[in-house]
């Protein structure tokens, strides 16, 4: 015979000590998780210096500038612009290809200011020579284009090259230092422009300016002693041309026999 099992009253299940200790490795884990969420870092907010002060991007060389305003003069159509690019980019090109088989200069100086400016002077004077003939034929059409092109061009000649009207100064100077010592004639066109030139270089020495287009530099003291000349003769005309730029003519070099 079996004896009744006695069933026992269902109690809730107890818990040890270590289970009623609260977790406190994932309470500071979570709080710090929290305070990183609320609060910004100190390397957030404090930016390096190199991210504060960003390097200014290196300015364009007046050659850069004329190939970016070439590219968009095409983009834009503006052909009136385009056309005297376009003729100073092509002398450019070919000289400096000469220069480089001749003297074997480097690329990188066929873009400086120094090989650059005696090119747009270049282009500026055949223009200014086509303006004496439109004047006089009343051709105001091709006046007003040419003194737009050579508005252009002088755009990218650079800041501190010396003006005209300096050079002309120091050639008044330079005359008038020569005739108070006593190492020229009372007019200048006797005084010899070989002269009058060593003498305009000595007053430019140390001068804010510089001189990038020595040929240039030359042609308008010859101009100048020409204009305070009373010779009669063709002495300072042939001066002046003397130092006025030549396109170099491909048949007269010497061919393969």
């Amino acid at each position: 015979m079996r004896l009744p099992v006695p069933r026992l009253a269902r109690t809730a299940p107890t818990r040890s000590i270590l289970s009623l200790r609260p977790n406190v490795f994932s309470t500071s884990w979570q709080v710090r998780l929290n305070s990183q969420e609320s609060e910004p870092s100190s390397e957030a907010t404090q930016s390096s210096p190199s991210e504060a002060q960003e390097p200014s991007p290196k300015p364009l060389s007046n050659y850069q500038r004329l190939r970016e305003d070439l590219k968009k003069a095409m983009r834009e159509r503006d052909t009136k612009t385009l056309n005297p690019l376009k003729s100073l980019l092509n002398l450019h090109q070919t000289t400096a290809k000469e220069q480089q088989l001749k003297k074997k200069i480097a690329t990188l100086a066929t873009e400086q200011d120094s090989f650059l400016a005696p090119l747009i002077h270049q282009e500026i004077a055949r223009r200014k020579d086509a303006l004496q003939g439109f004047r006089e034929h009343n051709r105001t059409d091709l006046l007003e284009k040419e003194e737009y092109e050579i508005a252009v061009l002088e755009k990218y000649l650079p800041a501190g090259e010396v003006s005209e009207d300096e050079i002309r100064a120091w050639t008044v100077t330079a005359f008038e230092i020569m005739r108070t010592e006593g190492r020229g004639a009372n007019d200048p066109g006797s005084m010899g422009i070989g002269k009058i030139i060593k003498e305009v270089e000595k007053l430019s020495v140390g001068k804010e300016h510089e001189i990038y287009d020595k040929t240039a530099f030359k042609r308008i003291i010859a101009e100048t002693v020409r204009e305070l000349s009373d010779r009669i003769d063709h002495v300072t005309e042939e001066n002046v041309r003397k130092f006025e730029k030549r396109e170099s003519d491909e048949l007269t070099h010497p061919r393969i026999q």
